[in-house]
């Protein structure tokens, strides 16, 4: 009998394959952890007022709440909520997948950027940080279906957009005089409004106030320094840095989703950096880069 098997060519690189399960992991925790408040906040007899979300969202283009009707805008508003939160969730357990599927991970970016504009005010940072991931992840997928080095120089622009957020945040952070005194590290920790459970009390070291100014010298430093991790020799102490850096946020902050997510880019950026071009695989008379292997038994 005949059997044919596909050979994909240009595989995925390991650096892709974790950074897309991973990301896919944590926006169902995060989907998860915001399912307990989210339908409180919006809808008939929700918290927030409709017409605010109606002047709040307007800018966001896949916003649908300027354009609801005003007496029904609640009941229809927590409905596309609810729908848009239903296929995130569905289309986050596909891109956990290793393979190629560039049209999962678009439908992914797009369903994301839709449920983050229309929940517009339950939204931060690491939100932002989970879009552009997507937006990464969709296009290497794109690009690799139309160039062998698609994925190559997708990896090569993430990395380098990372490097140039950290590198803003390190200069905005070096012109605030209490990041080199060490009290936003002091006061980060000692936040209640926008922090979850602390596995962490470093409150008793505020005796030594030298251990948050070394911190926050630290962080401007590793983050404003952070481009210089494509070279190699520094790479383990910049990205290294970021990463212990993060881990802190999690333990001593309870940022259980911002926290993982930022670990994973630098987790991404230090694997990317590290491997190596997959070589071009040449098919004579063939231009087509799936090769079909054909075996015949008996």
């Amino acid at each position: 009998f005949r059997s044919t098997e596909t050979m994909d060519v240009n595989p995925r690189p390991s650096s892709l394959v974790f950074l897309s399960r991973a990301i896919g992991i944590l926006i169902l925790l995060d989907l998860l952890l915001m399912s307990q408040d989210i339908f409180r906040l919006f809808g008939p007899t929700g918290i927030v007022d409709t017409a605010f979300m109606r002047v709040a969202t307007d800018d966001l283009p896949l916003s649908l709440w300027p354009y609801l009707p005003v007496k029904s805008a609640g009941a229809i508003g927590q409905g596309v909520i609810a729908c848009l939160f239903a296929m995130t969730a569905v289309l986050s357990v596909f891109s956990l997948s290793p393979t190629r599927n560039w049209g999962v991970r678009v439908a992914l970016y797009v369903t994301f950027t839709a449920f983050k504009h229309n929940i517009g005010l339950a939204t931060y940072g690491v939100h932002e940080f989970i879009q552009i991931a997507l937006f990464y992840l969709a296009v290497a997928d794109v690009a690799a279906g139309m160039a062998t080095e698609g994925y190559r120089w997708t990896g090569l622009a993430l990395r380098a957009h990372l490097s140039i957020g950290y590198l803003f945040a390190g200069l905005s952070k070096a012109t605030g005089p209490q990041w080199w005194s060490g009290e936003a590290v002091w006061r980060s920790i000692n936040r209640t409004d926008s922090s979850g459970f602390a596995w962490l009390n470093l409150i008793p070291l505020g005796q030594w106030p030298i251990l948050f100014q070394i911190a926050a010298i630290g962080t401007i430093l590793t983050e404003g320094l952070y481009p210089l991790a494509f070279l190699k020799r520094l790479r383990p102490f910049l990205v290294g840095g970021m990463i212990l850096m993060h881990l802190m946020t999690v333990f001593a902050q309870g940022l259980i989703v911002f926290g993982p997510v930022m670990i994973a880019l630098n987790v991404f950026f230090w694997l990317d950096s590290a491997s190596k071009p997959t070589p071009a695989i040449t098919v004579s008379g063939s231009e087509d880069r799936m090769v079909e292997l054909t075996r015949v038994e008996g």
